[in-house]
């Protein structure tokens, strides 16, 4: 009867065991699923936090950039030149020379727009920097405020080349389709030709309104216009008698 017992302790002790250690495995899993879970919500909260525009104060900066155009516009490179500092109205700091943009320093830093391509190191190693995303607008630079030199804005003063040039030499042929310049132009003469319809609509509906009203005061001036006919003596003699 002992030996019986002691077995079937045994027995209740490794169920027990065993129970234990499946609770332990399930709460490692557990743990290991919400692990994952934060980390994919941290991933997460990183990329939307990246591709937000900057909410930062970027006086100092603005500052900055205001401080790299006045050495640029002020230094013996630029004399004889018809540079002019602006300041559009979506709020980007450009220069332009002889009224064709040179670079413009967008709004809350979201980056510097240089209109030339520019290139790193030498022969084989010579590669392009910075280009502007997409294949649509290959003849500029697009690079971060921080990344601007003043070496880098007096070289593309010195260039005697145009935007225009930069992108006529890129999109000029088979790739014209792929500019984005010509993007730009077909979309506002879709726009164009939309805005030429609506507005024909608005005339033919503002015509059929105005022969409308006329109608309608040329019905109540005849109504107005008709004389009522007066009662024979009949008609006056039955009436006074009723009367």
């Amino acid at each position: 009867m002992e030996d019986k017992n002691i077995s079937t302790d045994n027995t209740e002790a490794k169920i027990a065991t065993s129970n234990v250690k499946d609770t332990k495995a399930k709460a490692k899993v557990t743990t290991k699923k919400k692990g994952a879970t934060m980390s994919k919500t941290k991933t997460a909260k990183k990329l939307k936090s990246m591709k937000s525009v900057p909410t930062k104060d970027t006086s100092k900066d603005l500052k900055a950039v205001r401080t790299l155009c006045n050495k640029l516009l002020t230094s013996k490179e630029a004399k004889g030149m018809d540079l002019t500092l602006v300041e559009n109205a979506k709020g980007a700091i450009q220069v332009k020379r002889a009224g064709s943009l040179m670079f413009s320093f967008r709004k809350t830093g979201r980056g510097a727009i240089i209109t030339h391509p520019i290139f790193t190191g030498k022969g084989k190693a010579k590669a392009r920097w910075m280009k502007h995303g997409g294949s649509s607008w290959d003849h500029l630079t697009d690079c971060l405020w921080s990344e601007v030199t003043l070496d880098m804005l007096v070289k593309r003063i010195k260039d005697k080349k145009n935007p225009k040039d930069y992108h006529d030499e890129m999109y000029n042929g088979k790739t014209a389709s792929k500019s984005g310049l010509a993007l730009k132009a077909e979309a506002a003469r879709k726009r164009i030709e939309l805005l030429k319809k609506e507005s024909s609509k608005t005339k033919n509906i503002k015509k059929r309104e105005s022969k409308a009203v006329k109608k309608a005061k040329t019905t109540v001036q005849r109504q107005a216009a008709k004389k009522v006919k007066k009662a024979s003596p009949v008609i006056s003699k039955v009436a006074e008698a009723v009367s």
